[in-house]
């Protein structure tokens, strides 16, 4: 399986494109359902 998909990245901001911003936006959730593990991607290469 393929988490980081291309419509993903296209969707996800530049890193340091929030920089500044007081609240940037979530715009992708990751999580392990068996655990507690969650990962929240604001920005991305």
């Amino acid at each position: 399986m393929k988490l980081m998909t291309n419509d993903i990245r296209k969707q996800l901001p530049a890193l340091g494109a929030t920089d500044g911003t007081p609240d940037p936006i979530c715009q992708i959730k990751y999580f392990t359902p068996d655990g507690s593990w969650t990962w929240l991607a604001i920005e991305f290469v």
